[in-house]
């Protein structure tokens, strides 16, 4: 009966448990570092259990950050406390959404780090770049680091004229049959090829 999908509360409940201390607490604190580098600061735990990002220039709640910044908060606090450790599992639709290409391309390398260390990740994307370099990972897995290695099944979504969606799973990204993201994307390329050649 709740007016708010369940998985919020789900992940509010993740968010608010407790810092993980020790070495599994430091081996966390050195995972998230290339995130707090984007941020600019660190994910802080008040006494009260608030959290806050804390930076130079002082602290700040998370709803006064930028939503990308908000969500790479959140992937911090998960890692932090543990939730996002070996046997962890993380379903995330659209992780590129407020996120310039520069931070989607950070993600897609802290997914992986986390799938290397036994966190099953379920993510659903309509993103070039995010897809793309999910993508090279599997191409290229041999040539990733030893950190990043880890196991990739693209799949993909058709829908026919009748209304039936058809599934279809592949190990590497280019072998899907349908990829509506890299049709939009040549359709794109065209255009602009169209374009430029009648400027000319």
């Amino acid at each position: 009966n709740l007016r708010f999908d369940e998985t919020y509360y789900d992940l509010a409940k993740e968010l608010a448990a407790p810092t993980l201390r020790g070495q599994r607490g430091e081996q966390a604190a050195h995972l998230v570092e290339p995130l707090e580098a984007v941020i600019g600061g660190k994910v802080h735990e008040e006494e009260d259990g608030s959290l806050h990002v804390r930076t130079a220039k002082g602290d700040f709640e998370p709803h006064l950050l930028s939503e990308g910044f908000r969500k790479l908060a959140s992937l911090c606090r998960l890692i932090l406390n543990g939730s996002l450790m070996a046997n962890g599992f993380l379903f995330w639709d659209e992780p590129e959404a407020n996120l310039n290409p520069e931070q989607v391309v950070l993600v897609a390398r802290m997914l992986r780090v986390l799938a290397h260390k036994g966190v099953q990740v379920f993510l659903a994307t309509h993103d070039s770049i995010l897809s793309g370099e999910l993508g090279l990972a599997a191409d290229y897995a041999d040539q990733m680091a030893d950190t990043e290695r880890c196991s990739l099944r693209f799949f993909g979504l058709d829908r026919s004229a009748a209304g039936q969606v058809t599934v279809t799973g592949e190990d590497r990204l280019a072998e899907l049959p349908h990829n509506a993201i890299l049709d939009a994307y040549l359709r794109h390329y065209d255009r602009r090829s169209e374009l430029f050649a009648k400027a000319r």
